[in-house]
């Protein structure tokens, strides 16, 4: 709206308000209407707002300016202005309230303490957690065991809640080449090798009571051998 229109929204309630006041404000800086192409001053509501603000605190509180930039520095930077009629004590802008996370536990329910008790065991099978992924929680401190060793509900729901699991809970696989077995971590891809017979292949390091020795299935491109014990 044009510098006009905002001042008749302004001298209903402040009738000894004009053009050269609200310029002047301006030029303190307290409100920085947009321009147009031409230099036309643009005011949007917020700005009539802001400027109802000050002309208030002008009125009502005799707050020199500087009290009034400091105020609406705190507005700016989130701080909320009080509502109503208000003691000068209570006058500045002030923290929003507090909002309780309705995710987060309750006082109540950190001081209750959990009556589920699991061993490492139960806690990896709930949780579908294998042995190194376990490990690695303990050691950054989001597991913890009481003194006989058992683990509460919290460690359940830290364990329940990651975000990647992997594919399988077998510890590895090997690959059979020219060359000796290979290990591959879980999840892994292993090595794009043409698959090789037996016979063809390195022996495999096993103990000399005999193995067999088969191909499972896998990816179109790719063939894994596993080795296992007869």
């Amino acid at each position: 709206m044009s510098i006009g229109r905002a001042l008749a929204d302004l001298q209903g309630d402040f009738p000894d308000v004009s053009i050269s006041k609200i310029r002047f404000l301006e030029a303190e800086g307290l409100v920085t209407p947009q321009r147009t192409a031409s230099g036309y001053r643009t005011f949007s509501g917020d700005d009539v707002e802001r400027l109802r603000y000050i002309l208030t605190a002008q009125r009502d509180r005799f707050w020199p300016l500087k009290v009034i930039r400091e105020a609406l520095d705190a507005i700016d930077r989130g701080l909320t202005p009080p509502t109503g009629p208000t003691q000068e004590a209570n006058a500045r802008p002030r923290p929003p309230q507090h909002r309780d996370d309705p995710d987060l536990p309750t006082v109540e329910q950190l001081a209750t303490p959990s009556s589920l008790r699991l061993t490492a065991r139960e806690l990896r099978e709930a949780a579908e957690l294998d042995v190194a992924t376990f490990e690695a929680l303990k050691t950054f401190g989001l597991l913890r065991a009481d003194g006989d060793g058992h683990f509460d509900g919290d460690a359940l729901t830290v364990t329940s809640g990651r975000s990647a699991r992997p594919p399988t809970g077998r510890s590895g696989w090997c690959s059979r080449s020219s060359g000796p077995l290979e290990a591959h971590p879980p999840g892994a891809a292993p090595p794009t090798r043409p698959p090789r017979s037996c016979a063809s292949a390195s022996p495999c390091t096993r103990p000399s009571s005999g193995a067999a020795c088969r191909t499972e299935s896998a990816p179109p491109d790719r063939a894994v051998h596993r080795c296992r014990r007869g």
